[in-house]
């Protein structure tokens, strides 16, 4: 009797103690609940979060795609590449030649109006509507935070400049891990109040000094261009790019609360299609249907690596603002955006390629590139080698 008892106390001392850590736990980081809730981020998270909407074009065009139903493909899905599709569930795959899509196709639940998740190829967006408000005398690369972000309580943030967040090289204590859940990344993602995560960012580093991979760093550079043009990013994404291309696909930015602010590292929500035009507009450097809908030399920028040292102190040759470089053997001039799940946006441009691949999981990296990225290049080069040999 005296063993029982005192297990039962065991037991209810136990059960109060995660109670109290676990309502502790709740009271310090709140947005656990949608943790907790959605478990992980996903490519459909566009029903869970306030959105802006970006509007198709009013005047809007058949871009690239000339039909409302997926093309026939004009090129083989090979026995490598549906084992990658199927193994890493892929939702859309689309290759475009020039102007010429010569294969789409859509997979597990995926659609062709499918709004799914860019996650961080959203990065790159917000970097291409910097550069072009950069271009366009709004805002310089010199600029400091503390022009533009008054509310930001620490002084040493307020000296970092608009470039060390363009190229990731902040300095700040940002801890980006995807899969613990107290994180600024996950607070950033599920979090209510992004105004209030940024200020509890401090400086660790000397900015401008070394690369580390920060969402924070980008969503600060989304603060400082909404202070800026006194817009929001829908907006700007709208007025800038998707009107004046004439995109004909409707998209939605993820807000961190109802008409607050778009969480800029990531949550852009589109179809497929929409991101082959954008893919298709970085690869012609601004041009699209003889528009010039920004200056080829903002793509030229884009693409230089940020060369300062990383974290394993070797020059950071793969990055450049906004967008992954490739500089291997082989795989030379060749830039990419990319999403956490696989959200790929590669663009070839001495080949006239651009690849979208949407989906679910991706591949481990071999140094900081994942292996899809390869994988996907190289079956592109191979169905258009033959694809030309038999013209």
């Amino acid at each position: 009797m005296v063993r029982k008892s005192k297990t039962k106390r065991l037991l209810f001392a136990s059960v109060g103690i995660i109670s109290i850590t676990f309502a502790l736990l709740l009271y310090l980081y709140p947005f656990l609940i949608e943790v907790i809730i959605h478990n992980l981020p996903n490519l459909y998270d566009h029903t869970i979060f306030p959105l802006r909407q970006i509007s198709p074009a009013p005047n809007s065009e058949r871009i690239l795609f000339t039909s409302n139903e997926p093309i026939t493909p004009k090129v083989v899905e090979t026995t490598k590449l549906k084992e990658y599709n199927d193994d890493y569930k892929t939702t859309a795959l689309i290759l475009l030649y020039d102007t010429t899509v010569l294969f789409e196709k859509y997979y597990n639940i995926g659609h062709i109006d499918s709004p799914s998740n860019s996650f961080s190829v959203a990065k790159t967006v917000v970097a291409l509507l910097a550069s072009i408000a950069v271009h366009n005398g709004i805002i310089s690369w010199n600029d400091t935070l503390g022009k533009y972000l008054p509310w930001l309580q620490n002084p040493e943030m307020k000296k970092i400049k608009l470039r060390h967040l363009v190229t990731m090289t902040s300095g700040t204590n940002w801890f980006e891990h995807y899969w613990f859940p107290i994180t600024h990344t996950s607070e950033a993602y599920y979090g209510n109040n992004l105004p209030k995560l940024m200020n509890k960012l401090k400086v660790a580093d000397t900015p401008g000094t070394r690369f580390k991979y920060k969402s924070g760093d980008t969503q600060l550079l989304g603060f400082a261009l909404s202070s800026a043009t006194k817009s929001n990013l829908s907006t700007l994404l709208e007025k800038w790019i998707w009107h004046p291309a004439k995109i004909p696909h409707v998209a939605y930015w993820a807000l961190d609360r109802p008409n607050g602010m778009e969480k800029a590292f990531c949550c852009i929500f589109t179809p497929a299609r929409a991101y082959t035009i954008l893919g298709y507009l970085m690869l012609n450097k601004g041009i699209i249907h003889n528009d010039t809908i920004f200056p080829p030399h903002i793509i030229d920028s884009m693409t230089q690596p940020v060369n300062v040292p990383d974290q394993d102190n070797k020059p950071t040759t793969y990055y450049g603002k906004g967008v992954w470089l490739l500089d291997s053997a082989g795989y030379k001039n060749i830039f990419y955006a990319r999403g956490i799940k696989g959200q790929f946006i590669i663009i070839i441009p001495h080949e006239k390629i651009v690849i979208v691949r949407l989906g679910r999981w991706r591949m481990n990296r071999i140094g900081p590139h994942n292996k899809d990225v390869f994988l996907l290049i190289d079956w592109a080069r191979e169905q258009i080698k033959n694809v030309q040999s038999t013209q």
